[in-house]
């Protein structure tokens, strides 16, 4: 049984940053080792004492594709190694282009997308690991909705409709796990399909979840013409409503939609994580803590640079102002969303003080005879307020509920009206009501009544191993009960379907019906129950308080609705649930020390943060480096996050270098064995001596994987792109070059006829400028195969060289026949119109023509005329 005082409670923001995925790669991974309490991290939550879950992931672009494969991991007990050997392998800049004719954009995005569902496919191959249980996992993917989405708000405050427009849209997914252990009969009828709750990412249909799971994954990291936005189409839109049994993204299904980029308008998608963190409940002792992941603070360090500040300018003009406006316009803050967590954890905190000291009047009246007495004294002023809050809002949440799900084809306004109205006219007979759909009051009591038996563990004396497991599987049994009614009541609900004009009625009776089943099943007794065995086991061994009291678990059970009416107002009024404090932890390079050299910055550390941070799709050991960096940071911050209160810091330092040699001493394994692979990659038997040579350079090896080898010689971080090989930077640049002519060549496409006429010319000559340029450094690097084409490639840059050497005087051609062959060939070679190449064949052959008769004086060829 695990033997755990607390649950840390681990949501993840995952910012977007390009190619330092490989960085953000390494920090999920490292997670993902947390929760499953691998090497050393099993010391660290033992002595800790608490059960690490990872229950709300958040990410955009970059961050976004590793959010995916994190959850589809934790959901399914699957290894992140695809998603490893996808960055490492595949993440090469030159395997990303697109080389077609037609390019969309510069990288290929439809191999793009097959290469994400394939590693999503072999996740499913990989599932030997127990999943990780944990209440609920939800994960938010942002994207930009190219198109936008108009939304009108009007209410009694808000008399003339506000019409807005919306880029950002999110796309949500969830784990539920098996929320109830035995279904009553009554409940079979509701709850006629699965009983293991709802797994977004595993299934009979995982094969097609992972084709849409792959789709977003490149919605999300849609750079803008680095790949091309992705369509979602009607059907498609529908299917993964069907598929995942709820809209998972936002907007209309009956619209096509065409997504960007998620870091366009929202990189750093703290708000979903916070939002959903505050609507969490705590059954257990809770810490919570938001981690977010920040490889590249770079705008923090402009910031700081004084020689960039626009105030320091003695001459301040326009040019300043589009300074401010690109940086202001670009900078995504968070500071709102931290103030509203600061705010949060203030105001949680207040509210727990009153409170307790609230509890401690009330708990001496419940042991009373006077409990009774006072409860009827005080009816009237707090009782019917008590009544009105729970009302209000079980009816807000209800109504709220059933207007979400009317068909978007309605008449949105009326159908609220009417649902609003058949609302207010059930609750009407508030008994009846609250009997029907007061569930968040049981869920409430059995909470509250878990929070005391973790209070109980601490003081009761002289707890024994056997006691405190016995204690622990009543506990469950509670837990269990709360997992009936979520699960049964989120069933009912997500079963709903479209609310239309025609089966409204119907829908709104059948929901009410069904949900009231649920509240007058059998289990409400069950509760009380498990609180007698409590009883019975606290007397059975005389096990009392530190303050040697009697723990009377029966009587605050029985009594709580005395209790929660004074403690649920204050409650709702202050907006805190039972939510508790959040932790926020940055993970960024500057911020882990240990194997710092005295300059920890990011420059130093990182490879992939070049190049706008493209550099790291460049060199296979820039990623090798940035994937084990953030894991090294990770395991760091982690361990510190872990241990703040713990004062052994020698503990703290031992467990976090062990995690580091551990970490890099399989890292460094991995890359002598890919190095190994490459270098034999091609040999055959016939090579003898090739094969000698390797061997002898493969000993070399042996000294790499290793903490000494790390410290001492690593210095990949530290590579510029000078390193980079000539050749390759320059085959390179001409492919990207060549793929980006053959992109412009679509813009005439796009435009209006004028602007069309106007740019389709000069955008070709471009376009085979680049194209003849992408050749030329092909054939210089062998690696234009084609004869032909290889010749032609040839005789352009010989004509190029003539053209360059006769304009700057170094060579002089005054043979006219030469200069006309050259200007034709030339046009040929640039111009595919046949208009333009007949007009110039015709130019030149009356060139010959009047060179041979001697005519090339212009005055005398006038003189013809």
């Amino acid at each position: 049984m695990e033997n755990y005082d607390k649950e840390l409670r681990i949501g993840l923001v995952l910012y977007g940053g390009v190619s330092l995925c490989m960085y953000i790669f390494g920090v999920v991974y490292e997670f993902l080792r947390l929760v499953r309490r691998e090497g050393a991290y099993k010391d660290l939550t033992d002595t800790a004492r608490i059960k690490p879950v990872i229950d709300v992931i958040s990410g955009t672009s970059a961050g976004g594709i590793n959010g995916i494969f994190l959850a589809k991991a934790l959901a399914t007990g699957s290894s992140l190694d695809p998603l490893k050997s996808l960055w490492i392998d595949e993440g090469d800049l030159d395997k990303l282009l697109d080389l077609s004719r037609k390019p969309k954009s510069l990288l290929d995005s439809a191999n793009y997308i097959s290469k994400l569902e394939k590693a999503l496919n072999q996740l499913n191959e990989g599932m030997n690991i127990e999943p990780v249980r944990s209440e609920l996992i939800d994960l938010f993917i942002t994207a930009t909705d190219l198109d936008g989405v108009l939304r009108t708000f009007q209410d009694d405050y808000i008399k003339d409709p506000v019409t807005v427009k919306d880029y950002e849209t999110v796309f949500h997914f969830k784990v539920r796990p098996e929320r109830y252990k035995k279904a009553l009969a009554v409940d079979e009828k509701i709850l006629n399909e699965d009983r293991t709750g709802r797994n977004d990412f595993s299934g009979t249909n995982k094969m097609l979840k992972d084709k849409y799971f792959a789709k977003i994954a490149a919605t999300t990291s849609a750079f803008p013409v680095a790949f091309a936005p992705v369509r979602f189409s009607i059907e498609e839109k529908k299917e993964m409503k069907e598929l995942f049994q709820d809209q998972v993204c936002q907007g209309d299904l009956n619209k096509n939609t065409v997504y960007g980029d998620g870091g366009m308008v929202n990189n750093r998608p703290f708000n979903y994580t916070v939002q959903t963190i505050f609507k969490r409940q705590a059954d257990t002792a809770v810490d919570r803590k938001l981690f977010y992941v920040e490889p590249d603070p770079e705008s923090i360090k402009l910031a700081n640079n004084k020689k960039l500040r626009i105030a320091d300018d003695e001459l301040v003009d326009g040019f300043n102002s589009l300074k401010g406006l690109f940086e202001a316009g670009m900078y995504q803050s968070i500071s709102e969303d931290l103030n509203k967590v600061c705010e949060r954890n203030k105001k949680i905190l207040d509210v727990k003080k009153v409170i307790t000291d609230l509890e401690t009047d009330l708990l001496g009246y419940i042991t009373t005879e006077k409990a009774e007495l006072h409860r009827i004294m005080l009816r009237d002023p707090i009782y019917r307020t008590y009544n009105s809050f729970k009302l209000k809002t079980i009816m807000n949440r209800l109504t709220e509920t059933l207007i979400r799900n009317v068909k978007p084809t309605e008449d949105k306004t009326e159908m609220k009206q009417f649902i609003e109205s058949w609302v207010e006219e059930i609750a009407q007979d508030h008994a009846s009501f609250l009997q029907d759909f007061d569930s968040q009051y049981r869920i409430r009591r059995i909470r509250y009544f878990i929070a005391k038996i973790n209070k109980w563990f601490k003081e009761i004396q002289n707890l024994t191993q056997e006691q405190l497991e016995k204690l622990s599987i009543l506990k469950i049994k509670l837990y269990n009960l709360i997992e009936y009614y979520e699960h049964s009541l989120w069933r009912i609900t997500d079963k709903i379907g479209w609310i239309t004009k025609t089966n409204v009625i119907e829908t709104l009776n059948s929901y009410r019906n069904n949900y009231s089943q649920v509240m007058a099943s059998s289990y409400r007794e069950k509760a009380r129950e498990v609180v007698k065995e409590i009883d019975s086991f606290l007397e059975t061994n005389n096990l009392v308080s530190a303050a040697g009291q009697k723990i009377l678990s029966a009587d605050i059970f029985d009594r709580f609705e005395f209790l929660d009416m004074h403690i649920y107002p204050i409650q709702v009024l202050s907006d805190t649930g039972e939510a508790d404090p959040i932790e926020i932890v940055r993970i960024s390079p500057e911020l882990a020390t240990h194997y710092s050299n005295g300059d920890n910055s990011v420059e130093n550390k990182l490879a992939g943060e070049k190049l706008m941070h493209f550099s790291a799709f460049l060199k296979k050991s820039w990623r090798e480096n940035d994937i084990m960096q953030g894991r090294l940071d990770a395991a760091e911050i982690i361990v510190k996050s872990v241990l703040k209160d713990n004062t052994n810091d020698e503990y703290s330092n031992a467990i976090i270098s062990r995690l580091c040699k551990d970490i890099v001493e399989v890292e460094l394994t991995e890359i002598v064995k890919r190095s190994r692979n490459e270098l034999f990659a091609g040999i055959t038997s016939s090579e003898k001596k090739k094969i000698t040579e390797l061997l002898s350079k493969a000993e070399n090896f042996k000294i790499v994987a290793t903490e000494e080898y790390f410290i001492k010689n690593y210095k990949v971080g530290l590579e510029e792109l000078r390193d980079l090989s000539k050749d390759y930077t320059l085959l390179l640049s001409s492919k990207a070059l060549r793929t980006f002519g053959f992109m412009l060549e679509r813009l005439p496409l796009k435009s209006s006829k004028l602007i069309s006429g106007l740019i389709q010319r000069p955008i070709k000559f471009l376009s085979n400028v680049f194209n003849y340029l992408y050749y030329f450094v092909s054939a210089l690097n062998g690696e234009l195969k084609d004869i032909v084409r290889k010749g032609l490639v040839i005789l352009i840059a010989f004509i190029v060289l003539l053209l360059l050497f006769n304009l700057f005087g170094w060579i002089r051609i005054n043979n006219p026949y030469i200069w006309s062959t050259i200007a034709l060939f030339l046009v040929y070679v640039i111009f595919d119109s046949k208009l333009i190449r007949i007009f110039s064949s015709i130019i030149y052959i009356a060139f010959i023509v009047l060179n041979i008769f001697g005519i090339t004086d212009v005055e005398k060829l006038l003189s013809l005329f």
